[in-house]
């Protein structure tokens, strides 16, 4: 009986240890296999022309010298399309997180992750398309087609859109020309409504289903 092929792995990251650890670490996670290991977005994009096989998945660290993640992460859209990329950050700020998304990201993990975590998200990531932490509450409204039962008004559905943004909740309210009470009352229904509890999530449910596209 023949083997699963493994998924193959890219990483850029401009810290070695941090680089070289996480390498080891999807290593021994068994199904995984780290085929490039990049220092910043210029190098990996110049291994990936050599490249013999293209990586499944690249893991980009969003703050990197000479190619930051938001750069490469268009580049990888614009002319790899096929990989998804998963956005690495040390912090859970949601605004650069966004900011990925609609560059092109597919998820977001933090550094400080555990292995299963790891896992998990890899696996996510590869299967689904997308992921983040509260998106396995997404995924199981979607596959049990329960979101297309959700109401969601026209003006939830504006914010929406909005928070795909970098706009700051103030600059939403003020484009939609209603208090800033207003617009975190949107927020706060469609966390009810869809179960989550960041503006993250609510981005990713927003562009995983119609609501803007990426």
């Amino acid at each position: 009986m023949s083997k699963e092929p493994k998924i193959n792995i890219a990483i850029a990251d401009d810290h070695v240890v941090m680089r070289s650890g996480l390498a080891e670490l999807i290593k021994m996670l068994g199904a995984y296999e780290v085929i490039i290991q990049a220092r910043n977005g210029n190098d990996l994009l110049q291994q990936l022309q050599k490249a013999p096989v293209m990586p499944d998945i690249c893991i980009l660290d969003i703050n990197m010298p000479e190619l930051n993640g938001y750069e490469t992460t268009e580049k990888l859209k614009e002319f790899y399309p096929a990989i998804k990329v998963m956005a690495l950050s040390m912090f859970d700020n949601e605004f650069s997180i966004v900011r990925m998304l609609r560059s092109g990201a597919k998820g977001f993990l933090h550094k400080g992750a555990n292995p299963d975590e790891l896992s998990n998200a890899l696996q996510t990531l590869h299967e689904e398309g997308y992921f983040h932490t509260e998106l396995m509450l997404i995924s199981s409204l979607r596959k049990t087609n329960n979101w297309q039962t959700i109401n969601i008004t026209e003006r939830e559905t504006e914010f929406l859109r909005h928070c795909c943004s970098d706009l700051s909740y103030k600059e939403i309210a003020d484009l939609m020309k209603v208090s800033l009470h207003t617009v975190h009352g949107y927020r706060d229904s469609l966390f009810l409504k869809l179960r989550l509890k960041s503006r993250t999530a609510l981005a990713i449910y927003a562009l995983r289903t119609g609501v803007v596209t990426d």
